[in-house]
């Protein structure tokens, strides 16, 4: 579903990805699990179109979506992104939020899907409460409902629970993991953390210095680590 084949990027001369290749299949969560620095949300912003690819491909269902000649605009890539810091907009409610960026008909097409999803995780009452007034938690579940509300074929999550602590953590992996998998959702999610990972995903790359180092399920990784 979505490839990586041979990327390389630099900042400053300085390659934070350096041949970097990597496929995510259909319906799979695949985690890159490294250290600050290791080019893991370089890469986000490469698959989503924030930034423009220097070398190599990114393969998005059989459509070169980057390369160095080519570059399909963000809105069109139908790619969801879940910040570390969630990105509301603080003069916006909720359901504004989560429907910004939709036009009438998408609105109308998700509204029941996305009323649904906030039942789901208890956030309806919400609707029209702004993002200050909202915890750390509520307002990870927003941005999720948010990255899900345009129907998008893959979601990238930049280390998503870093900011909560380790009991509002555990609740909101678990609703965000059966969530992506009730919808039949693909991720690509970024951590530094191991347990995370683990828990997570179907499949695990170590990434370090801007390689992968292996690539493989979580008790492969667990059972047979290379590095």
């Amino acid at each position: 579903m979505l490839e990586f084949i041979k990327i390389s990027h630099s900042y400053d001369n300085n390659f934070v990805l350096n041949k970097f290749s990597m496929k995510l299949n259909d319906g799979e969560v695949v985690s890159l699990l490294g250290p600050s620095g290791c080019g893991k949300t370089t890469l986000l912003k490469l698959a989503s179109g924030i930034e423009k690819l220097q070398e190599g491909e990114i393969v998005l269902n059989d459509e070169i979506i980057s390369s160095p000649n080519t570059h399909l605009s963000p809105d069109k890539r139908k790619i969801g992104y879940v910040f570390q810091d969630c990105a509301l907009f603080p003069h916006l409610t909720i359901l504004q939020n989560i429907f910004f960026g939709l036009n009438n008909k998408e609105i109308t097409a998700q509204t029941k899907k996305i009323q649904n999803l906030m039942n789901e995780i208890n956030i309806s009452n919400l609707s029209k409460s702004y993002p200050h007034e909202l915890s750390g938690g509520q307002q990870q579940q927003v941005a999720l409902v948010r990255a899900i509300a345009s129907d998008p074929k893959i979601i990238l999550l930049d280390e998503p629970y870093s900011n909560l602590d380790s009991r509002l953590k555990e609740k909101i992996r678990d609703q965000m993991l059966h969530i992506l998998r009730e919808y039949n959702i693909s991720a690509l999610l970024v951590t530094h953390d191991p347990e995370e990972a683990m828990f997570m995903s179907d499949k695990i790359g170590v990434l370090n210095n801007g390689i992968v180092e292996q690539f493989g399920s979580p008790i492969d990784l667990y059972l047979r680590p290379k590095s």
